[in-house]
């Protein structure tokens, strides 16, 4: 497989205001600083084309120097522009470590005087792959490798093809750096696996170890999980020579993996994966620091994962995930191969993609501001993203290139994420919410070409002592009878816990808090703190029991426990055993804290016993004979109700009532069955009736019961002239119609209770008149007149109506009142007959008068509302079962939040596009009762930004202020302060500041004509006025000659720290007190620019003189060279006039042999007559004029060749 990688995968360019998140707090590390050691791996250099490349970025002008190993000479130094990257390749040769287990003096040291970034690329024609480099404050000293499987391809003579070994590099920043390493593979110079090993290294020097350089070597392989430790800081480095992912035999597509290790002190235990957008599937290895780590993906069961040990995981497009643990762990995301991720019938030249591998930073190591640049290339047409996480609270803060991103939540875990599409070259991401950032990995693939790795992730040391995943808080498991060991960190020198220990681990073995506060030997201090929660499960399996048939018996370990394991090999929480014997059980519960239990079953026959003739209730007495009878065995009866008498089988019981008893047989095997049972002693129950014995009655009468019955026990049987009107239980009343043609009926009742009954009791009644009234409306709105109407068979001569509102009225059958208050009304009609028979009927709550509901907001009219959504609240008396009909036809859809529709409310909205408008509301009740409409004036203070181009400058400095205005329909008076005691009006303004070293406050205030309401935008130390600095410098000697043209300048200018000096002879230098030698003659103008830090910049400039005192001719010559310099003798330089030029050859006997005059013409060799000159020494004569006018004489010999 062929593919091209990036010149540069991905440049970060960190803003200046994440430069300024960089605080002296010595816990906080990033991927940015001024001193870096680091080293690269090795790659498929044997291909042409190979190289590594270095590229540089910052925000800050850094002057910045690169050595080689151990020496202590710069191989380069330089400059880095702000925001301008620096790209730079190394001799490969020089830098890149060759084979396995051998000490190099190979490593790269920058030191930098501002702070910069840098990353790291190994290319090679058919592989390449790039890191970020960590500075040295960053790196740590306890690492774990995260490689790849080794897949092997070479050449049938054995030399190396698209991939081999899995490898790793330790790169030291000290001298005498004590390093322990444990692979966990036997290594390529056959190390054992799992066996420690010791080096030394001095800073300067690496050491690589690989494994599996050729395919079926014993023992060797994938190098993930080896483990190193060391006594000084040191830099990690772990991938693979060349691979594919995965490893099998049958995939193609290898690519280099390279990626920088974060030491375990950063490491973390909450992570979010987002899939790589485009990609079928992604493969993810977890690496555990810690022996038993309880690690849960998404929703599945925690698995555990020991010290040092990986677990490799796919998790498909759309499965983005929590991933979460109880101890720190790594974790890597990896692009599969081109092979695995295409299509079927899709060949490799169609499809795009080829492995990467990043390292997933813990959702904790967040930035909040970070500028990239995506790298164009010819094999990425389109497909640059990238994956972005955050807290769902911080989701809408943050933004891309100005606008905001649409996230994605994933449920239940307090995250969101977005996969974004986005375009080649420079982009800026920001979160304007503080103390809350994101984590950003940025990727692109097409054809065989993939890249991608973290952006803006920080490497802060971390204090933590772990938490288990079953519960929310920091909380750590400790089961009864166990101990649990807290870990500071190795990372930490010092440490203080709530208990007086000074170690770095203690031993806990009861619940409750601990603290420690730990400190590193640099003065990072961090403190953390912790609940060990102890679970105590207890499983009862109750005492040894002996069991009569049938034979079995089920044994219940009780729920609430994860699992169950019987000493019958069953694992559920209840078995049934057939067979005695002894059973155990071991249990464990959710948290995997174990109990048990054991208990001894035997099994026996029971007696059978025959209750089929035993009488269950005695009537009028309370003593009977029960008959019992069982197939075997004595019998004891008895009862829990102590009153009770028993003779052998006769009971006596104390009162009527329904009584327990129990009955135990028991056999000669002292196998025992026993019953229990309730027998009935109950009273027959008396019968009085009660009925009004008055002369008058109504048309239907009410019976009542009144003996001694116990009612909710007792069934009714009520007969009315002959006819069964009721037979139910509890029927105490009953309701008797009448009729009309009679005067006297027989009302009959029997009382059942408990099985116990009497006869029939007869009651002889007599009848009363009937009465009802009605009403025309039971419902109207206040006030409303009502009307009523009276109905009777009687003949009835005095209606008295009771309105139910205080007042009454004597009136016929037909009555009318208005009612003028809201409310439930009763209403009462008393009639009396020509007989004086009295009848009063009374209907409660038979009307309700309902109020009209009142209007009211809680925003008053023409109130200047500030920006941003507002609520309007309905405030009137009207409720949640009322329809609200509000006229929002003033606003625009994009400025409705939340329409109330016909509901109270409320309303939210934003005034987007106007600075005021209305609203009217009309309420209708649940009863149908109308409001008025009232309206309502909503109105905001101007909508207004400031924009200013720059707010920083040298002096004098003018800066043109703008106020924008917000929306197109307010019109709004801006007046300015300068910050100075100046002021300004209008729209747009200029100010200059002339005093250097000044901040300044600008406050804008804004006047809307439309509404009258105000507001006021202060900026405070919105501008920054800079000194200018003073050039000047003195020369030593301003005439100088050819002869020795050497300048030597001191530099006199003040308040500046950056120099460049122009020579005028095309060179230039950056040094404050340079020496310069010029190589040509004449006056030339030095000019000196002098930069002080904030870029402000003064020059000046003066005259040296380079006299020309002689000319430095050759000695020897051959008209045969290959040059045609070199074929002529001509003395000459710079600064030599052509009128006046005199040149004489002559021999030895001082004959004139070539003569030339005011022309720059050489002697060939030839003599004048044309022919050969023989070869010897020859002397020459020159008269010559200089730029000067000044006239000069010089002779000398030279030798003609042949």
């Amino acid at each position: 497989m062929l593919k091209f990688k990036l010149t540069i995968l991905f440049l970060l360019i960190f803003s200046g205001i994440v430069s300024a998140q960089t605080t002296s707090n010595t816990c906080v590390k990033s991927t940015e600083g001024k001193d870096f050691w680091f080293g690269f791996m090795e790659s498929r250099h044997h291909q042409n084309g190979h190289y590594l490349e270095l590229t540089l970025t910052s925000t800050f002008t850094c002057h910045f120097s690169i050595y080689f190993g151990q020496s202590t000479t710069p191989y380069l130094s330089s400059t880095l522009q702000p925001n301008t990257p620096y790209q730079w390749r190394p001799p490969w040769t020089i830098v890149e470590p060759i084979g396995s287990e051998n000490i190099e003096k190979k490593a790269i040291h920058i030191v930098s005087d501002q702070p910069m970034n840098i990353f790291a690329m190994n290319w090679s024609p058919s592989s390449a792959d790039a890191a970020v480099i960590f500075p040295v404050d960053a790196i740590g000293d306890e690492y774990y490798a995260m490689c790849y499987d080794a897949h092997i391809d070479e050449q049938a003579n054995g030399s190396p093809g698209n991939g081999k070994n899995s490898e790793f590099l330790v790169v030291a920043s000290e001298d005498n750096t004590k390093i322990s390493i444990t692979p966990t593979k036997v290594t390529d110079q056959l190390k054992p696996a799992n066996v420690p090993f010791q080096i030394t290294l001095n800073k300067g020097e690496l050491y690589q170890v690989q494994s599996m350089n050729h395919a079926n070597l014993a023992g060797q392989g994938d190098l993930t999980g080896s483990y190193v430790k060391s006594d000084k800081p040191i830099a990690f480095y772990s991938g693979s020579w060349s691979t594919t992912i995965p490893a099998d035999l049958t995939v193609s597509a290898w690519d280099h993996l390279y990626e920088q290790i974060p030491p375990v002190r950063s490491w973390g235990r909450k992570f979010v994966t987002v899939p790589l957008k485009g990609r079928s599937e992604d493969r993810f290895r977890i690496i555990a620091s810690e022996d038993k780590t309880n690690i849960r993906i998404g929703n599945n069961n925690p698995f555990v994962l020991s010290k040092g040990k990986f677990y490799e995981f796919v998790l498909k497009q759309d499965q983005p995930s929590l991933i979460e643990s109880d101890h720190p762990i790594l974790l890597a995301q990896f692009m599969v191969s081109n092979s695995i991720d295409r299509p079927p019938g899709i060949s490799q030249a169609n499809w795009d993609g080829d492995p990467l591998m990043l390292i997933i930073s813990p959702v904790d190591q967040t930035r909040e501001n970070v500028a990239f640049v995506a790298y164009d290339s010819p094999n990425i047409k389109s497909k640059y993203y990238v994956n972005v996480v955050t807290k769902i609270e911080s989701s809408s803060y943050i933004s891309l290139d100005g606008s905001p991103i649409i996230f994605q939540t994933l449920p239940n875990t307090g995250y969101s994420y977005a996969q974004i599409a986005i375009t080649k070259g420079n982009h800026n991401m920001n979160s304007s919410m503080p103390g809350n950032g994101f984590i950003a990995y940025v990727y692109g693939y097409g054809g065989v070409e993939s890249y991608g790795y973290g952006v803006g992730f920080n490497l802060s040391i971390k204090l933590d002592l772990g938490g288990d995943i079953h519960f929310v808080k920091d909380t750590v498991l400790l089961c009864q009878w166990q101990a649990k060991i807290l870990d500071a960190g190795s990372h930490f020198s010092k440490f203080l816990w709530s208990t007086g220990d000074t170690t770095q681990t203690v031993f806990i073995t009861k619940p409750g808090y601990s603290k420690v506060t730990a400190t590193t030997s640099d003065g990072c201090s961090m403190t953390d703190s912790i609940y060990t929660y102890l679970s105590n499960p207890i499983v009862d399996l109750g005492k040894d029991t002996t069991i009569c048939n049938p034979r079995q018996f089920q044994l219940n370990a009780g729920s609430g426990f994860s699992s169950y394991l019987w000493s019958t090999k069953d694992s559920v929480q209840k078995i049934t055993v057939k067979i005695p014997g002894v059973y155990g059980v071991l249990t464990k519960n959710k948290y995997d804290c174990p109990a048990q239990d054991s208990i001894f079953v035997n099994f026996v026959d029971k007696p059978k016993f025959n209750l089929s003739s035993m009488d269950t209730l005695f009537c009028g007495t309370r003593t009977g004979t029960l008959n019992i009878a069982a197939d075997k065995g004595n019998f004891s009866l008895r009862s829990s109700n102590p009153l009770v008498s028993i003779q052998n089988l006769t009971a006596t019981v104390p009162t009527f009532g329904t009584f327990p008893f129990a009955v135990t047989v028991v056999d000669p095997y002292t196998c025992q069955s026993d019953t229990s049972f309730t027998v009935g002693f109950h009273k027959i129950p008396t019968v009085v009736i009660s009925v009004d014995d008055t002369t008058c009655y109504g048309y239907s009468l009410d019976a009542k019961y009144l003996g001694d019955a116990e009612i909710d026990k007792a069934r009714f049987t009520w007969v009315f002239a002959k006819d069964t009107l009721a037979n139910e239980i509890g029927r105490t009343q009953m309701h008797v119609k009448m009729g009309l043609d009679r005067s006297k009926r027989d009302l009959m009742l029997r009382v059942m209770e408990r099985g116990c009954s009497n006869s029939f009791v007869i009651k002889e009644i007599s009848v009363i008149p009937d009465l009802d009234f009605s009403v025309s409306d039971t419902l109207l709105c206040q006030p409303f007149k009502f009307n009523f109407s009276a109905t009777n068979t009687e003949n009835v001569v005095d209606y008295q109506w009771d309105w139910g509102d205080g007042t009454s009225i004597h009136n016929g059958k037909e009555a009318s009142h208005t009612y003028a208050k809201e409310g439930y009304y009763a209403v009462q009609l008393t009639a009396t007959t020509d007989k004086k028979c009295v009848n009063t009927i009374k209907k409660d709550n038979i009307l309700y008068v309902a109020p009209i509901p009142t209007v009211d907001f809680s925003i008053k009219d023409n109130t200047c509302l500030a920006l941003g959504p507002k609520s309007v609240l309905y405030t009137g008396s009207g409720d949640d079962k009322d329809h609200y009909h509000w006229d929002l036809s003033t606003f625009l859809p994009n400025e409705i939040i939340k329409n109330p529709g016909d509901t109270k409310g409320p309303f939210t909205f934003e005034l987007i596009e106007k600075p005021k408008t209305g609203i009217t509301l009309q309420v209708i009740s649940k009863y149908g009762c109308i409001s008025q409409t009232k309206g309502l004036n909503l109105q905001r203070i101007p909508k207004f930004a400031l924009q200013a181009k720059d707010t920083a400058g040298c002096i004098p400095y003018e800066i043109r202020l703008n106020a924008l205005t917000g929306d197109k329909v307010d019109q709004v008076n801006y007046n300015w302060k300068f910050g100075d005691g100046k002021t300004g009006t209008g729209a747009t303004v200029s100010h200059t500041y002339p005093i250097p070293d000044q901040l300044h406050d600008i406050t804008l205030y804004a006047d809307s004509k439309t509404t009258g309401c105000k507001d006021t935008l202060f900026k405070p130390g919105y501008i920054t006025v800079y000194p200018e600095p003073k050039a000047g410098f003195k020369i030593n000697q301003k005439l100088l000659s050819n002869e020795n043209p050497v300048a030597i300048f001191t530099n006199q200018s003040e308040g500046a720290d950056h120099y460049l000096w122009q020579f005028d002879d095309g060179l230039i230098s950056r040094l404050k007190d340079p020496a310069h030698k010029y190589e040509v003659v004449g006056p030339r103008r030095v000019l000196l620019e002098s930069v002080n830090q904030f870029g402000c910049a003064d020059t000046i400039s003066d005259v040296v003189m380079i006299a020309l005192n002689r000319i430095f001719a050759p000695n020897a010559f051959t008209p045969n060279a290959a040059s045609s310099i070199d074929r002529e003798f001509l003395p000459y330089c710079n600064g030599v006039n052509e009128k006046g030029y005199h040149l004489k050859i002559m021999s030895r006997w001082n004959d004139i042999i070539y003569e030339v005059k005011d022309h720059f013409n050489g002697w060939n060799g030839q003599l004048s007559d044309g022919s050969q000159a023989p070869p010897g020494n020859y002397v020459w004569v020159l008269y010559f004029v200089d730029f000067q006018g000044k006239y000069h004489y010089q002779n000398g010999t030279v030798t003609l060749i042949l």
